[in-house]
């Protein structure tokens, strides 16, 4: 018999660290991602994904020259 454990890990604290788990749970086997969302939590990978995205793209882009808009 397996006992499902309902344990969550923190998150890394490093945008290096996140970065990394990110990469690990978009390049992993479905087995490993089933993994890393029992581990961190499906949620929380996900809004993680949408951050690192929007803080690239606040570092990355540069807002419109005649409206200003990001």
């Amino acid at each position: 018999q397996k006992i499902k454990e309902d344990i969550q890990l923190d998150m890394p604290r490093s945008l290096e660290g996140k970065q990394a788990l990110l990469d690990d749970y978009i390049a992993s086997s479905t087995k490993r991602r089933g993994l890393l969302e029992s581990r961190y939590g499906r949620r929380l990978l996900l809004s993680m994904e949408t951050n690192l995205c929007e803080e690239w793209k606040s570092t990355n882009t540069r807002p419109c020259p005649h409206c200003f808009c990001p």
